[in-house]
Protein backbone atom coordinates (compact mmCIF):
# COMPACT_ATOMS: atom_id res chain seq x y z
CA UNK A 1 0.00 0.00 0.00
CA UNK A 2 1.75 3.32 -1.48
CA UNK A 3 0.24 6.80 0.13
CA UNK A 4 1.56 8.55 -3.06
CA UNK A 5 -0.46 11.86 -2.22
CA UNK A 6 2.76 14.00 -2.04
CA UNK A 7 4.16 12.85 -5.63
CA UNK A 8 0.76 12.56 -7.70
CA UNK A 9 0.88 15.19 -9.88
CA UNK A 10 4.46 15.84 -10.36
CA UNK A 11 6.63 13.02 -10.19
CA UNK A 12 5.80 10.45 -13.51
CA UNK A 13 4.32 7.88 -12.27
CA UNK A 14 2.88 4.78 -13.30
CA UNK A 15 1.79 2.10 -11.29
CA UNK A 16 1.46 -0.70 -13.92
CA UNK A 17 5.63 -0.99 -13.53
CA UNK A 18 6.05 -0.81 -10.02
CA UNK A 19 4.75 -3.63 -7.54
CA UNK A 20 2.16 -2.03 -5.90
CA UNK A 21 -0.63 -3.68 -4.68
CA UNK A 22 -2.66 -0.51 -4.05
CA UNK A 23 -1.71 3.22 -4.31
CA UNK A 24 -3.77 5.98 -3.11
CA UNK A 25 -3.34 9.96 -2.77
CA UNK A 26 -5.76 13.15 -1.97
CA UNK A 27 -6.42 15.43 -4.59
CA UNK A 28 -5.77 18.19 -1.92
CA UNK A 29 -1.93 18.17 -2.50
CA UNK A 30 0.02 17.72 -5.77
CA UNK A 31 -3.12 17.58 -7.49
CA UNK A 32 -3.79 20.95 -7.47
CA UNK A 33 -7.26 19.78 -6.66
CA UNK A 34 -9.92 20.98 -3.83
CA UNK A 35 -10.03 19.00 0.44
CA UNK A 36 -12.26 16.28 0.65
CA UNK A 37 -11.35 13.64 -1.75
CA UNK A 38 -9.15 11.32 -3.00
CA UNK A 39 -8.35 8.37 -5.47
CA UNK A 40 -7.74 4.81 -4.97
CA UNK A 41 -5.87 1.99 -7.35
CA UNK A 42 -6.12 -1.47 -6.36
CA UNK A 43 -3.71 -4.07 -8.70
CA UNK A 44 -6.48 -7.17 -7.60
CA UNK A 45 -9.52 -5.30 -5.98
CA UNK A 46 -11.88 -8.26 -6.36
CA UNK A 47 -9.21 -9.74 -4.13
CA UNK A 48 -10.31 -7.21 -1.36
CA UNK A 49 -13.52 -7.57 0.61
CA UNK A 50 -14.40 -3.54 1.67
CA UNK A 51 -14.86 -3.08 5.21
CA UNK A 52 -18.62 -1.08 4.65
CA UNK A 53 -21.22 -1.35 1.91
CA UNK A 54 -22.21 2.49 1.48
CA UNK A 55 -24.75 3.45 -1.88
CA UNK A 56 -21.84 3.52 -4.77
CA UNK A 57 -20.16 0.77 -3.75
CA UNK A 58 -22.69 -1.61 -4.49
CA UNK A 59 -23.99 -2.41 -8.27
CA UNK A 60 -28.35 -1.64 -7.79
CA UNK A 61 -29.72 -5.10 -8.08
CA UNK A 62 -32.03 -7.56 -5.83
CA UNK A 63 -31.45 -8.46 -2.44
CA UNK A 64 -28.26 -10.04 -3.38
CA UNK A 65 -26.70 -7.66 -4.00
CA UNK A 66 -22.80 -7.35 -6.05
CA UNK A 67 -20.04 -5.22 -5.10
CA UNK A 68 -19.40 -2.86 -7.55
CA UNK A 69 -16.31 -3.43 -10.20
CA UNK A 70 -12.81 -2.52 -9.27
CA UNK A 71 -12.18 -0.02 -6.35
CA UNK A 72 -15.83 1.18 -6.98
CA UNK A 73 -16.29 -1.11 -3.89
CA UNK A 74 -14.74 1.46 -1.51
CA UNK A 75 -16.26 4.31 -2.72
CA UNK A 76 -17.23 5.62 0.77
CA UNK A 77 -20.84 8.37 1.37
CA UNK A 78 -21.58 10.84 -1.24
CA UNK A 79 -19.61 11.86 -3.86
CA UNK A 80 -17.78 15.32 -3.67
CA UNK A 81 -19.22 17.17 -7.22
CA UNK A 82 -17.38 20.37 -6.39
CA UNK A 83 -14.29 18.09 -5.51
CA UNK A 84 -15.16 16.30 -8.49
CA UNK A 85 -15.47 19.50 -10.71
CA UNK A 86 -11.92 21.08 -9.21
CA UNK A 87 -9.81 17.73 -9.72
CA UNK A 88 -11.17 17.34 -13.66
CA UNK A 89 -9.76 20.89 -14.33
CA UNK A 90 -6.56 20.30 -12.44
CA UNK A 91 -6.29 17.11 -14.37
CA UNK A 92 -6.59 18.70 -17.68
CA UNK A 93 -4.28 21.01 -16.84
CA UNK A 94 -1.46 18.26 -16.09
CA UNK A 95 -2.42 16.45 -18.96
CA UNK A 96 -1.82 18.99 -21.05
CA UNK A 97 1.38 20.58 -19.79
CA UNK A 98 2.61 16.37 -19.41
CA UNK A 99 4.00 15.00 -16.19
CA UNK A 100 7.57 13.83 -17.73
CA UNK A 101 8.06 17.95 -18.08
CA UNK A 102 6.56 18.37 -14.46
CA UNK A 103 9.10 16.07 -13.29
CA UNK A 104 11.82 17.67 -15.03
CA UNK A 105 11.18 21.10 -14.03
CA UNK A 106 10.24 20.28 -10.16
CA UNK A 107 13.88 18.09 -10.20
CA UNK A 108 15.47 20.77 -11.64
CA UNK A 109 14.34 23.59 -9.18
CA UNK A 110 14.92 20.96 -5.81
CA UNK A 111 18.00 20.12 -6.83
CA UNK A 112 19.25 23.62 -7.16
CA UNK A 113 17.99 24.16 -3.74
CA UNK A 114 19.56 21.26 -2.38
CA UNK A 115 23.00 22.00 -3.74
CA UNK A 116 22.28 25.36 -2.38
CA UNK A 117 21.43 24.44 1.41
CA UNK A 118 24.42 22.53 1.33
CA UNK A 119 26.74 25.22 0.63
CA UNK A 120 25.41 27.39 2.77
CA UNK A 121 25.87 24.67 5.98
CA UNK A 122 23.02 23.06 6.31
CA UNK A 123 22.46 19.05 6.17
CA UNK A 124 20.34 17.74 4.44
CA UNK A 125 18.16 15.00 4.84
CA UNK A 126 16.42 14.17 2.03
CA UNK A 127 18.58 12.14 -0.72
CA UNK A 128 20.71 14.25 -1.92
CA UNK A 129 20.87 12.95 -6.20
CA UNK A 130 18.58 11.10 -8.33
CA UNK A 131 17.10 8.56 -8.28
CA UNK A 132 16.55 8.84 -4.86
CA UNK A 133 15.61 12.66 -4.87
CA UNK A 134 12.33 14.42 -5.50
CA UNK A 135 10.88 17.66 -5.63
CA UNK A 136 10.95 17.61 -2.05
CA UNK A 137 13.71 19.38 -0.21
CA UNK A 138 14.23 19.14 3.57
CA UNK A 139 17.05 20.22 5.66
CA UNK A 140 18.45 21.30 8.92
CA UNK A 141 20.52 23.87 10.23
CA UNK A 142 24.04 21.98 12.07
CA UNK A 143 24.03 21.57 15.78
CA UNK A 144 26.21 24.57 16.51
CA UNK A 145 24.06 26.95 14.14
CA UNK A 146 20.73 28.70 14.85
CA UNK A 147 17.71 26.27 16.25
CA UNK A 148 15.00 25.38 13.71
CA UNK A 149 12.69 27.73 14.54
CA UNK A 150 15.22 30.63 14.50
CA UNK A 151 15.16 29.38 10.47
CA UNK A 152 11.88 29.18 10.08
CA UNK A 153 10.93 32.78 11.46
CA UNK A 154 14.07 33.59 8.93
CA UNK A 155 11.83 32.18 6.19
CA UNK A 156 8.53 33.63 7.33
CA UNK A 157 9.97 36.97 7.43
CA UNK A 158 10.95 36.28 3.84
CA UNK A 159 7.31 35.08 3.00
CA UNK A 160 8.71 31.72 2.02
CA UNK A 161 5.89 29.22 2.69
CA UNK A 162 7.63 25.88 4.68
CA UNK A 163 6.57 23.55 6.56
CA UNK A 164 8.59 22.25 9.75
CA UNK A 165 8.38 18.50 10.65
CA UNK A 166 10.29 16.84 13.22
CA UNK A 167 13.44 16.70 12.34
CA UNK A 168 13.59 19.60 9.73
CA UNK A 169 11.96 22.47 7.42
CA UNK A 170 10.25 20.47 3.97
CA UNK A 171 9.96 22.76 0.76
CA UNK A 172 8.78 21.53 -2.50
CA UNK A 173 8.23 22.47 -5.62
CA UNK A 174 5.62 22.49 -8.37
CA UNK A 175 4.91 23.78 -12.17
CA UNK A 176 4.18 27.06 -11.18
CA UNK A 177 7.57 27.88 -9.24
CA UNK A 178 10.41 28.77 -10.95
CA UNK A 179 14.30 29.47 -10.52
CA UNK A 180 13.41 32.48 -8.21
CA UNK A 181 11.71 30.84 -5.88
CA UNK A 182 14.62 28.69 -5.19
CA UNK A 183 16.86 32.11 -5.02
CA UNK A 184 14.96 33.38 -2.56
CA UNK A 185 14.80 30.76 -0.42
CA UNK A 186 18.66 30.76 -0.49
CA UNK A 187 18.85 34.46 -0.35
CA UNK A 188 17.09 34.55 2.52
CA UNK A 189 18.57 31.64 4.70
CA UNK A 190 21.73 32.82 6.72
CA UNK A 191 25.37 31.07 5.88
CA UNK A 192 25.75 28.41 9.02
CA UNK A 193 28.51 25.54 9.10
CA UNK A 194 31.91 25.19 8.46
CA UNK A 195 30.30 25.21 4.50
CA UNK A 196 29.15 28.73 5.03
CA UNK A 197 29.43 30.00 1.62
CA UNK A 198 27.34 29.92 -1.83
CA UNK A 199 28.58 30.37 -5.34
CA UNK A 200 26.92 31.42 -7.87
CA UNK A 201 26.52 28.55 -9.72
CA UNK A 202 24.54 26.76 -7.33
CA UNK A 203 20.94 27.14 -8.92
CA UNK A 204 20.44 25.46 -12.78
CA UNK A 205 18.93 26.74 -15.50
CA UNK A 206 15.52 25.18 -15.91
CA UNK A 207 15.03 23.93 -19.22
CA UNK A 208 18.56 25.91 -19.90
CA UNK A 209 18.10 25.36 -23.77
CA UNK A 210 14.88 26.71 -23.86
CA UNK A 211 14.80 28.60 -20.57
CA UNK A 212 11.54 29.50 -18.46
CA UNK A 213 8.50 27.42 -20.03
CA UNK A 214 5.22 29.48 -20.33
CA UNK A 215 3.50 27.32 -17.81
CA UNK A 216 6.52 28.29 -14.91
CA UNK A 217 5.66 32.10 -15.14
CA UNK A 218 1.77 31.76 -14.48
CA UNK A 219 -0.16 34.67 -12.97
CA UNK A 220 -3.81 33.72 -11.16
CA UNK A 221 -5.84 34.23 -14.28
CA UNK A 222 -3.56 31.85 -16.11
CA UNK A 223 -3.87 29.22 -13.20
CA UNK A 224 -6.93 27.02 -13.06
CA UNK A 225 -9.86 27.67 -10.38
CA UNK A 226 -8.38 24.39 -8.55
CA UNK A 227 -4.89 25.48 -9.42
CA UNK A 228 -6.11 28.65 -7.09
CA UNK A 229 -6.94 27.13 -4.14
CA UNK A 230 -3.86 24.91 -4.02
CA UNK A 231 -1.02 27.09 -1.31
CA UNK A 232 1.91 27.80 -3.38
CA UNK A 233 0.49 26.85 -6.69
CA UNK A 234 1.50 30.70 -8.21
CA UNK A 235 5.27 31.28 -8.30
CA UNK A 236 4.77 33.82 -5.43
CA UNK A 237 5.52 31.30 -2.77
CA UNK A 238 7.42 27.80 -2.16
CA UNK A 239 5.23 25.01 -1.29
CA UNK A 240 6.00 21.91 0.75
CA UNK A 241 2.36 21.67 1.98
CA UNK A 242 2.78 18.02 -0.33
CA UNK A 243 6.18 16.92 0.60
CA UNK A 244 6.42 13.96 1.82
CA UNK A 245 10.11 11.47 2.55
CA UNK A 246 10.95 8.68 4.38
CA UNK A 247 12.40 9.13 7.38
CA UNK A 248 15.24 5.91 7.10
CA UNK A 249 17.51 8.30 5.09
CA UNK A 250 20.22 9.56 7.45
CA UNK A 251 21.04 13.30 8.11
CA UNK A 252 24.05 14.11 5.62
CA UNK A 253 27.08 14.80 7.09
CA UNK A 254 28.50 17.26 4.55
Amino acid sequence: MVDGVQSLGVLDLDVSNVSVDAFAAATSKSLLGLYGMGILYCKDPDQIHPASLPRFGVDLGDVNYVLAAGARRFELGNHNCLAVHALDASLDHITEIGLPQIEQHALALSTSLANGVRELGYKLISPPSLPEASHVVVFCPPPAGPSIAEVSAILNSAQVTHTVRRFGLWLSFHLHNNASDAERVLDALPRVGCLGFRSQSVLMPVNQDIGEPEWAQATPEKVPLAGRFFPGSLNATVDCHHSSLLAQYPIDPY
